[in-house]
């Protein structure tokens, strides 16, 4: 008698613990799995309260169309570089900020710019010409000042810069400015940057 009593608690026991464990298990599975990338991205940017939106992407082009990606007889000026962006509204200017995660596909080495404008891309480790750089040192090909990913209107262009040895994307060597857009791969010297995610401040 005493023996299935003893049975029965340990049973018992044994089962209320599998039980805690699984729910402590699927708690801390939730927790990761609803990490909200949006409170990263606020976290970043400190004191401002921005709200954006979930990811900026162009509708993906068939390559038999590539061509309609570059800007044909461009006549209206791209932003300066340094220069904040503004657009006008009923209200007055307003800031635009935008956020590009770039993944090196060599030493897989991911780069978060916050911005307004500009970035610029080359050999150099800095440039006052720009809001942010992205310093390729390890690539004797990359011009110093190589490339930029300037913004006009609600778009982000790649636009090289007199480079010695060309911009390329998606393989392909650009001559005027040129849209990107997520999984695009930017080509300078011997160095493949890819464009892991495209974020603009929600209107």
């Amino acid at each position: 008698m005493w023996y299935w009593i003893v049975m029965g608690i340990l049973i018992f026991v044994a089962v209320l613990l599998i039980v805690i464990i699984i729910v402590a298990l699927k708690k801390e599975k939730k927790t990761q799995d609803g990490y909200d990338y949006d409170e990263e991205y606020e976290d970043d940017l400190e004191d401002d309260d921005y709200e954006y939106e979930e990811e900026y992407r162009q509708p993906r082009r068939v390559k038999e169309t590539v061509d309609h990606r570059e800007v044909p007889g461009q006549t209206t000026p791209f932003p300066a570089a340094g220069e904040r962006g503004k657009e006008l509204t009923s209200k007055g200017p307003v800031k635009k900020q935008w956020k590009l995660i770039l993944e090196n596909l060599d030493t897989w080495e991911k780069f978060d710019f916050i911005f307004y404008d500009n970035i610029g891309i080359g050999r150099s480790r800095n440039s006052s010409e720009f809001e942010r750089f992205l310093s390729v040192q390890d690539d004797p090909r990359v011009s110093k000042l190589h490339c930029a990913v300037i913004r006009k209107e609600d778009k982000l262009y790649l636009k090289d810069m007199g480079s010695r040895n060309g911009t390329y994307l998606n393989g392909r060597r650009i001559q005027q400015p040129v849209v990107i857009q997520r999984d695009d791969v930017i080509g300078v010297g011997e160095t493949k940057i890819e464009v892991k995610k495209v974020l603009r401040e929600r209107d």
